[in-house]
């Protein structure tokens, strides 16, 4: 049966310590019976080669047991970061089909658009999920479409203002991170209100820097529920992704609640 690699390493360095202890011995007998210098030095070489191959040892069994913490480190922020995404609007998706039902019985035509719209954030929502990044722009259509949506579904007119300046709209970013803080002013503010709802998003893209800026109003009675499980999920995920290269706080004021991203990118 062949070796491997590894058990050929093995098999190398117990020679060399085998050898190395039986020439020490052997060494250390000449040098008691006739003093030579010629034995010392051998006895000299045989001693280096020992512990120099202890050595190769344990730095070879510390880089392994490294690797494998770091290979398993891996795989458990890539399952938590996996498990993060699988969370991203669910409540808007239920509410949704909810929708999608009523509407169905109103208005055939508009239901089709909302369909075809509807399909095409949750096809996004599943296949962006699965990479490691997407472009600027492809996060930019999935939240107008979100907002398309959004508009079909409302009773209510909700005033929605959008504002982009970027260099480049190619940049990488990581998929489904903008998303939570517009569906959070959607959940937490046009929903609850009647009449008089606003959302402003501001967009700012450079080479090497993105802001991300969402303010919408709220009733003051769910002020306490705004910071849900969604911007807990972006928070945990933004650690993950983007350690100590990015900024985020959120305040209210006036019924009025601001959410800011800044990603060093």
């Amino acid at each position: 049966m062949a070796l491997n690699k590894k058990q050929i390493f093995v098999l190398i360095g117990l020679s060399i310590i085998l050898v190395s202890i039986i020439g020490m011995l052997i060494m250390k007998s000449e040098i008691e019976y006739d003093g030579s210098s010629t034995s010392d030095l051998y006895f000299a070489i045989f001693r280096f080669l020992f512990f120099g191959t202890l050595v190769v040892f344990f730095a070879d069994w510390f880089f392994r047991r490294w690797r494998a913490y770091q290979e398993l480190k891996n795989e458990r922020l890539a399952a938590e970061l996996h498990n993060l995404k699988s969370q991203v609007s669910p409540h808007f998706f239920f509410n949704t089909l909810n929708n999608l039902y009523g509407l169905i019985k109103r208005d055939a035509d508009k239901s089709r658009e909302f369909v075809l719209k509807l399909s095409d954030l949750m096809r996004y929502s599943i296949y962006s999920s699965d990479k490691e990044s997407v472009t600027l722009k492809e996060e930019i259509d999935y939240l107008e479409n979100f907002i398309a949506l959004h508009e079909i579904r409302y009773f209510n007119t909700v005033d929605i203002h959008f504002e982009k300046d970027m260099e480049n709209d190619d940049i990488a970013i990581a998929p489904l991170l903008l998303i939570i803080l517009l569906e959070n002013a959607f959940k937490h503010g046009a929903e609850k209100l009647t009449n008089g709802a606003f959302i402003i998003l501001n967009l700012k893209a450079q080479q090497k820097k993105l802001n991300f800026t969402v303010e919408n109003n709220f009733e003051e009675d769910v002020l306490n529920e705004t910071d849900g499980l969604g911007l807990k999920n972006l928070q945990k995920r933004l650690q993950l992704l983007y350690p100590e290269k990015y900024d985020f706080k959120v305040s209210s004021h006036d019924s009025v609640f601001k959410a800011e991203l800044e990603l060093e990118l």
